[in-house]
């Protein structure tokens, strides 16, 4: 039974596997929380035995509080279908969010120019401060997102984790909206969007469109506020379809594989030196989507052993049956 075999894993200190290499074939700034070997003991079954909300609790409690993470500061939010919250720790705490800002920008984007906006010409690249140019695997540049539709553009940003593509449609927001492409611009409009949504505003500071500027902040709560607005957008169905998908594809394709998890979960990921994050959807094993953030910066240990702890948590959610 999942609950079992994850307590086990929790007990016996979740040691991680080891690193598989990431494919030359998948261009991604997220590299680092790509590869992952099966999570072991992981139920692959959705006819498993639903497990109870108090039994996740207790066990993701277990799986952060292990002495490798003593340094670590966890930033964690867990939302039922109403926005009742079924786990948190450090939920209002502001987390630095790597390629989860990617979420800000293309959540902002639908909103604020729609799925059936199409990019025009006139745009001039921002540069992105501190870069080269192997962070950013395949190189998406204004050639490549002229006359295309944001539908088809998010998917290509969110699934590999674009940077360059990222800063594209953050520009583009700033051309748009406020008429010029400066970097201030773009982020006030997102500001501003967030505020509509009913954010706080003091669970966030944006520097940029793609999360690599580490004076980027973001809080799980936050996130998910920002998750659940868009579940409610008419373009739910574009968002929802240009996430990375649990063990299928993009920066998700090597996660939570042979899993309960595989296929249910939507998600983006984040990675920097020191810093961790997943934050999106799962849908349980009773049909139930829930809303989840999981962020993770200052870690010693292996950054590997962040993520698989990362994804043995959202394995225990997509296990979870929330009538129990």
């Amino acid at each position: 039974m999942l609950i079992g075999m994850m307590s086990a894993l929790v007990i016996a200190g979740c040691v991680a596997p080891a690193i598989t290499p990431l494919p030359k074939t998948l261009p991604s700034s997220d590299a680092s929380s790509t590869p992952s070997t099966p999570i072991s003991g992981a139920s692959s079954s959705r006819e498993a035995r639903p497990v109870a909300i108090t039994e996740v609790t207790h066990a993701i409690d277990s799986l952060l509080s292990q002495p490798v993470f003593r340094t670590a500061t966890w930033g964690v939010l867990v939302l039922g279908p109403q926005g009742d919250t079924l786990y948190a720790q450090n939920a209002s705490k502001l987390m630095i969010p790597a390629s989860n800002m990617k979420l800000v920008t293309a959540a902002v984007a639908l909103a604020q120019l729609g799925p059936d906006f199409r990019f025009r010409d006139t745009a001039v690249a921002l540069p992105l401060r501190d870069t080269v140019p192997s962070d950013f695997g395949e190189m998406y540049d204004t050639l490549f997102v002229r006359d295309h539709a944001l539908r088809d553009v998010l998917p290509k940003l969110l699934k590999p984790s674009q940077n360059r593509l990222a800063e594209e449609i953050f520009e583009t927001l700033a051309l748009e909206r406020a008429g010029v492409v400066v970097r201030d611009s773009a982020a006030a409009i997102e500001r501003r969007q967030l505020a509509v949504w009913q954010v706080p505003e003091d669970g966030y500071i944006i520097h940029d469109g793609s999360g690599y500027d580490r004076a980027n902040y973001l809080s799980a709560e936050t996130l998910t506020h920002l998750l659940l607005a868009m579940r409610r957008d008419t373009a739910f169905a574009v968002w929802y379809a240009a996430l990375p998908i649990a063990g299928m594809d993009g920066t998700l394709i090597r996660r939570m594989r042979a899993t309960v998890a595989e296929r249910h979960v939507h998600a983006k990921t984040g990675s920097l030196q020191s810093i961790r994050a997943l934050s999106g959807y799962v849908t349980t094993v009773d049909g139930t989507q829930l809303t989840f953030s999981f962020l993770c910066n200052a870690f010693t240990t292996p950054g590997q052993m962040v993520t698989d702890t990362i994804d043995r948590a959202v394995v225990l959610l997509a296990g979870l049956s929330v009538g129990s």
